[in-house]
């Protein structure tokens, strides 16, 4: 892990950072004749984004996500929840993946809408019986989801702390009457373990 310095004409800030990633901090001024407001954002004298930024190459900066999408595991690897979920979504047996993870546990967890029509196929095909509710908590089943997550992770090149170790099948679709999913259609985290 590193420190990145930023050079401005006045001033000089070090960002922390995790190898190529950073909080992107903006140096600001305040706004116009509204020094309550500014008083509010401002972090000695910086101005916090919530963006997480990657360095590219040529230096520049590509933001890439939200701070409160990241979370740190127990041993201390970073975790991009969306880019995870958007990975493991790719398994054509689940409709929808949230992940989970806490800094005291050193693996992730996942509540997923498996595809019924597959795991009713799959199900069929491997003698287990009963309505989508069942399947969804027959202990088979979970183990051929979760058993099919490696694959997809092997695919796309995921590190290993990047892996779902526990997982749920919840045969009620996440909805905002739920209250698990925002009116941004944004995962509620309302928490998992290993």
């Amino acid at each position: 892990m590193q420190d990145v310095i930023v050079y401005y004409p006045s001033r000089t800030k070090k960002i922390h950072n995790t190898g190529n990633h950073s909080d992107l901090l903006i140096l600001f001024a305040g706004y116009y004749k509204r020094d309550d407001l500014t008083i509010e954002v401002l972090v000695d004298g910086w101005f916090h984004t919530g963006d997480i930024g990657e360095w590219q190459p040529d230096g520049s900066m590509t933001v890439i996500d939200r701070k409160k999408n990241i979370f740190k595991l127990s041993q201390g690897e970073y975790v991009v929840v969306e880019n995870l979920e958007n990975v493991f979504g790719l398994f054509p047996d689940l409709d929808l993946i949230w992940i989970f993870g806490k800094s005291f546990e050193a693996c992730l967890v996942a509540v997923t809408n498996p595809n019924k029509q597959a795991i009713e196929h799959y199900a069929e095909a491997h003698n287990s019986s009963g309505d989508f509710e069942a399947l969804c908590e027959n202990r088979k089943i979970k183990e051929y989801v979760l058993g099919e997550l490696p694959k997809v992770r092997k695919e796309n090149k995921l590190k290993g702390f990047e892996f779902v170790k526990a997982i749920h099948l919840d045969s009620v679709t996440f909805i905002v009457i739920m209250k698990a999913v925002t009116g941004a259609l944004d995962m509620v985290n309302f928490g998992a373990n290993c």
